[in-house]
């Protein structure tokens, strides 16, 4: 079986973070991941098959520079917020909808899987739905459309 590799508490022990002083002081690293890399090949923290945990030592890294025990480089990816795909303006309200639910006909689930009914999606969400209106975001759940002949709906 692998032993697992404790990153965070074997980076925070004092010898440790000398090591790591010496990687940043001799050699020119571009961005976090390239020294995170020589750390993890440094220390030997792999995972079971064999690659270096290079997630878990930027993060490990992250903290212990957030405390002063060094600076790392910038990152290399400016942070962007993610914002949802929608269309420029709203969805039109349905026509000739039916009083009561067992008039619907010929209603059909489609599953939302190209750009074009992502955007539907994501403006009706983020203009109608109460819930999302409350949270402040969408739901990650994966979006269907139902459509009959005369209007079209969405649930998730």
């Amino acid at each position: 079986m692998h032993q697992q590799n404790q990153i965070k508490r074997t980076l925070a022990l004092p010898d440790s973070i000398e090591v790591v002083r010496a990687l940043l002081n001799a050699e020119a690293y571009k961005n976090r991941a390239s020294v995170s890399k020589a750390v993890c090949q440094h220390f030997n923290f792999s995972d079971a098959r064999g690659r270096p945990q290079i997630g878990g030592c930027v993060k490990a890294l992250r903290e212990l520079e957030r405390v002063g025990h060094f600076v790392l480089p910038a990152p290399s990816k400016a942070k962007t917020l993610k914002k949802p795909r929608r269309l420029d303006c709203a969805v039109p309200n349905p026509v000739e909808v039916p009083a009561q639910a067992g008039d619907v006909r010929g209603l059909a689930l489609v599953k939302v899987d190209s750009v074009d009914l992502m955007r539907i999606w994501n403006e009706m969400m983020l203009r109608e739905h109460p819930q999302v209106l409350a949270l402040g975001g969408l739901p990650t759940a994966l979006p269907h459309q139902f459509r009959s002949r005369l209007a079209r709906w969405l649930c998730f």
